[in-house]
């Protein structure tokens, strides 16, 4: 059994880009409207099953937020792998697992910029979810009743 990104939210300032390597499958989702703050209205991507690709396989779903670097993204035997880079050093990647699954999941795949001091970092959370969230946009409150599978704060990828 496989698992499957079924939608992308950017709750960025920056435009994100989705691209499955192995499905050959991309999306760009547009930044959040600074003027939907207020209403927890936050971009997403349609609705599309898109298997995660094995890190055997050697491919890998890229996630690029602006100009960026990007981070990385599979499924080791039932975890995520996520790879970022420090510096912005594609060459020097940090590699971390996270979450446990059976297979079969259908995630969604959120992109937080968060505000520390000086700098704004890139966090990821990972929902579980059956059905499509909205079409162009998802509100805070319907991703806030999804059961959180992975949270994550890439340290090394800023806005």
């Amino acid at each position: 059994m496989t698992i499957k990104i079924v939608q992308v939210v950017n709750n960025t300032s920056e435009t994100l880009r989705y691209e499955n390597l192995e499905s050959k499958y991309s999306v760009e989702i547009k930044p959040k409207n600074p003027n939907w703050e207020n209403n927890d209205w936050i971009p997403c991507s349609a609705y599309r099953e898109d298997t995660v690709p094995t890190e055997r396989s050697g491919k890998f779903i890229r996630i690029t937020v602006g100009k960026r670097a990007p981070f990385k993204l599979s499924d080791d035997r039932w975890r995520f792998s996520f790879v970022d880079y420090p510096d912005s050093d594609t060459r020097e990647g940090v590699q971390r697992w996270f979450g446990s699954f059976d297979g079969g999941e259908k995630l969604v795949l959120r992109v937080d910029g968060l505000r520390n001091l000086d700098k704004t970092q890139v966090a990821t959370t990972i929902y579980k979810a059956d059905e499509s969230l909205g079409v162009g946009y998802v509100t805070a409150a319907v991703l806030s009743n999804l059961a959180t599978a992975v949270s994550l704060v890439l340290m090394a990828v800023f806005l």
